[in-house]
């Protein structure tokens, strides 16, 4: 084993989520069987008169016409007239042969499974050794040693061996010889580095508490310097707009309001005049808009 924190492996995996079926039939003619077999021969002998002679009405004569007869060969027959007929008995003959053969046949259904592999690729990188160095021993220096050959070949040989390689896949495996230190460390000795060594231990496991306890105080310190702050001044600020707002002089609508129905009911002239005589700054105010606008 290289030990902790010796090694560092990647793996990039193609995959193929294609679904596929394959119905396939290959036909073997070697392997072929007689299934049937069917034969004709067929034998025929016809009777043909075939008429010889000097043509004409003698020979067309129906007494002079002569018996025929069946012989494998033809017969010579003399007539006085001349008009005699030869038989020539044709023969007829037929074979058919018919042959059926079961020809081998081979049918195969295969389904494809998605997630197969296409093409793996592998990448480790491998730390080398360190030994103390011979010229200053006992100060905590140590020189980086590269690993040989034969051994990353082994190395080599037990990443293809465990991640199934195929080079007709297309798979490829790199493996490095990385220093992941300097070339020279300097390692601290005594009580002194006993206690750093405490410290970064102790650190490092309790490194989720401390960021948690860092957040949480940076919300509770934006709270109270930005969003309180904040909010203070939206407040204060409509409240001084309700201040300015109730400063401003009166529209009539608001004066009607606030003096009840009772203008509601009297002459227009007279329910200015009350309201001239009720405020007079803003009924003056009134006159001087009036004014401006005519």
């Amino acid at each position: 084993a290289l030990g902790p924190n010796k090694a560092v492996a990647r793996v990039a995996c193609l995959l193929d989520f294609t679904r596929l079926e394959t119905t396939e039939e290959k036909y073997q003619p070697e392997n072929q069987v007689v299934r049937s077999e069917q034969a004709l021969n067929e034998t025929s002998t016809a009777q043909i008169t075939v008429p010889i002679g000097v043509p004409g009405v003698v020979s067309n004569l129906a007494g002079n016409q002569t018996a025929t007869i069946e012989t494998t060969e033809p017969a010579e027959t003399t007539n006085t007239n001349d008009t005699t007929e030869k038989t020539k008995p044709p023969t007829f003959q037929k074979q058919d042969r018919t042959v059926n053969y079961e020809i081998g046949k081979v049918t195969s259904h295969t389904v494809h499974q998605m997630g197969t592999i296409k093409r793996l690729t592998v990448a480790v990188i491998i730390d080398g050794t360190y030994k103390t160095g011979k010229e200053a021993p006992g100060t905590g220096e140590s020189k980086y040693t590269p690993r040989t050959q034969e051994e990353m070949k082994q190395f080599e040989d037990i990443v293809k061996r465990s991640v199934n390689f195929d080079a007709a896949r297309g798979d490829e495996i790199k493996v490095a010889n990385i220093p992941f230190e300097t070339a020279k460390v300097n390692f601290p000795q005594g009580e002194e580095a006993v206690a750093e060594a405490g410290w970064l231990l102790m650190l490092k496991q309790y490194s989720s508490h401390i960021k948690y306890g860092l957040l949480t105080m940076f919300l509770l310190f934006s709270f109270i310097f930005v969003v309180r702050p904040l909010v203070q001044w939206l407040i204060s600020s409509s409240i001084g707009e309700g201040v300015l707002l109730g400063q401003l002089p009166k529209t009539i609508e608001e004066v009607e309001r606030e003096y009840g129905g009772d203008l509601k009911n009297l002459p227009f002239r007279n329910r200015a005049l009350q309201m001239i005589s009720t405020d007079k700054e803003r009924s003056a105010e009134v006159m001087r808009d009036w004014l401006k606008e005519s």
